[in-house]
């Protein structure tokens, strides 16, 4: 009776094995089921064979028994680790390596069904008498110890991956890890007592106890989602996420939450895990109703407590078969946006307002302001008007410490306190000049005439000569006749122009200076010359040259590669608008590791009417 008892118990739980193996394959996309597959065939094979080696009479038939026994039980082991390595994440990246771990048990498969020939798996089979059962006894051969030891070793390393997985899981992968670990530490302990002859009726209770490792496998797959999602993926992403995310089964229930959607929706995912979302997040109605659909988003979804806003995506994760599977849920927090989007109405319905006002009071400057409004913010302006105030503030701050330095010396002299005050004044007006040229600067009414570019330069150069005295700088001015004729446009404007680019060239220079650790002479040279009916002035220096890949984003407002030291990103911007819009003309530049030159070229309108004027 025992004795039927145990055939039939290990055939019908081969004939189980087999039907969860076809119904783990479904799914064999997810991570590590293709391995776990094949631990339940091999498993099958050991189970159906040794109810063979049991059940049939014969020493030839027993013998058959082993041999069905030995489809599974070398290759069992090779599956068991894999498992372990898909599991855990350390799988090769090229499969093919997979293939060394199956030379031993695919040798002891083929010595197995050729022992007779060599006797390297067992020596003298005989059956012996135990109770009602009549056992297959044998000695072991030297490749059975071989295979052993391999066996062994596999379990193990399979074992000691799950143990450094579990110390670092999260508390849901942990569960999965002790059922692996589990299917492990039971069959590794019986196989030893087996092996030990520590068994009643000479039984093999390692094989007996394998249905109840697949009993417990298919628990975890079918209550604990062993296989739902790939941990390691899981770990590396999603608890890294600021983002909540959830994770629904088939039956809406939780299988699966990172930190922050614990923290948001106030649980604990150990508890939460295998509860529905209405039990969950009761205290927010649209989630709950949205959950009854497949997958959609929900573009603003307000925080039980008003404190925030969030947009629900939630997406169904189809399986390969065919099959609903799980539906992920992702909340992304978007107060900040919100905040900002109402903000920027605001913003704009104001705007509205402030344009329609200035549209009824200056009609006629609808394109200039238009422009303006695209162009020009409070920030920008402020930062232009911070740009041009450098050099007359520079200057002022020279002429004070000389004054200073003077009259620790001696008295001034009448004619050195006029200049003083004749210098500081100009500066001063050329400020107040600034702070109107900046407030006007896109009327359309400023009125534009003809003259001579050389009163432009004299007065560029007037204003940095001493400063660039001060850092080294030679400049060299050069024209190729005098007086050059008369340009089109709006006065003072091309003196800024000038500035801006002396500016530039100064400080290329002293980048220069800084990234080489040297004291290079500075040379920066001027230059104005007549061509085509054009009159052409350009400025060279021997600074560090403007790199080929941002040779034209030089010219995009707010954009420098100066921002350390104050450089604004508004001065070449504005120096192009002013030549193009005020003079018709364009600013261009050619560089090398050598320097740098912008060369501003004007249509010219006739020569200078009168006398001669004084050249350059």
């Amino acid at each position: 009776m025992i004795h039927s008892l145990v055939i039939a118990y290990l055939i019908l739980s081969g004939v189980g094995t087999i039907l969860l193996a076809v119904h783990s394959w479904q799914r064999r996309e997810a991570a590590g089921v293709r391995p776990f597959v094949g631990f339940l065939v091999t498993m099958a094979f050991y189970l159906i064979g040794y109810a063979l080696k049991l059940g049939l009479p014969g020493l030839e038939e027993k013998l058959f028994g082993m041999r069905v026994e030995y489809l599974g039980v070398p290759l069992s082991p090779v599956f068991w680790f894999l498992l372990c390595l898909s599991f855990t994440g350390y799988e090769p990246t090229h499969r093919r390596r997979y293939l060394t771990l199956f030379i031993i048990p695919v040798i002891t498969i083929l010595l197995a069904f050729t022992n007779s020939w060599h006797q390297l798996i067992y020596v003298n089979p005989h059956l012996q008498q135990y109770g009602p059962f009549t056992s297959l006894h044998f000695t072991k051969g030297v490749w059975y110890l071989v295979q052993i030891i391999y066996a062994n070793l596999l379990m193990l390393s399979g074992a000691v991956l799950l143990l450094i997985y579990l110390r670092h899981a999260a508390p849901f992968y942990r569960r999965q890890t002790l059922i692996l670990l589990f299917g492990f530490i039971l069959p590794w302990v019986l196989l030893f007592l087996y092996l030990a002859g520590i068994t009643p009726y000479g039984i093999n209770i390692h094989a007996c106890s394998m249905p109840l490792i697949a009993a417990v496998y298919a628990w975890g797959l079918f209550r604990r989602q062993l296989f739902t999602l790939a941990p390691v993926a899981r770990n590396s992403l999603v608890e890294s996420m600021s983002d909540a995310m959830l994770t629904f089964d088939r039956s809406g229930r939780l299988v699966d939450c990172n930190v922050t959607a614990s923290r948001l929706f106030g649980f604990s995912p150990d508890s939460a895990m295998g509860k529905t979302a209405q039990e969950l997040l009761g205290g927010w109605p649209e989630l709950t109703a949205a959950l009854a659909m497949t997958e959609g988003v929900i573009e603003c979804c307000p925080a039980p407590d008003g404190a925030g806003a969030w947009e629900i995506t939630i997406t169904q994760v189809t399986q390969r078969w065919g099959r609903d599977g799980v539906r992920l849920v992702v909340c992304h927090d978007i107060s900040e946006l919100k905040r900002a989007g109402d903000e920027l109405r605001e913003l704009n319905r104001t705007l509205e307002l402030r344009v329609e006002s200035e549209i009824g009071r200056r009609l006629k400057q609808e394109r200039i302001m238009a422009h303006q409004a695209k162009l020009m913010a409070m920030g920008e302006m402020l930062g232009a008007i911070a740009h041009q105030w450098r050099q007359p503030l520079a200057t002022l701050g020279m002429n004070v410490q000389w004054f200073a330095a003077l009259r620790k010396q001696r008295a001034p002299l009448p004619d050195e306190w006029n200049e003083f005050e004749k210098s500081s004044l100009h500066q001063i007006r050329h400020m107040s000049d600034t702070i109107d040229e900046f407030r006007d600067f896109y009327r359309n009414d400023k009125p534009r005439v003809r003259f001579p570019v050389t009163d432009s330069v004299n007065e560029a150069l007037r204003l940095v000569a001493a400063q660039f005295a001060s850092h080294d700088i030679h400049l060299r001015v050069t024209a190729d006749r005098a007086p050059l004729p008369e340009v089109l446009g709006v006065v003072g404007e091309l003196t800024q122009v000038l500035l801006n680019l002396l500016a530039n060239a100064r400080d290329a220079i002293a980048e220069l200076r800084r990234t080489d650790g040297s004291a290079v002479q500075g040379l920066i040279a001027l230059h104005a010359s007549v061509a085509e009916g054009s009159v052409v002035v350009s400025v060279t220096d021997n600074g560090e040259g403007v790199p080929p890949e941002i040779a034209e984003q030089i010219y995009e407002p707010s954009f420098t590669t100066r921002e350390a030291s104050g450089g604004s990103g508004i001065g070449l911007y504005l120096s192009r608008m002013i030549v193009q819009d005020r003079f018709d003309g364009t600013l261009t530049h050619r560089s090398s590791p050598g320097g740098t030159t912008f060369i501003i070229t004007l249509p010219a309108h006739g020569e200078p009417d009168g006398p001669k004027r004084s050249g350059v």
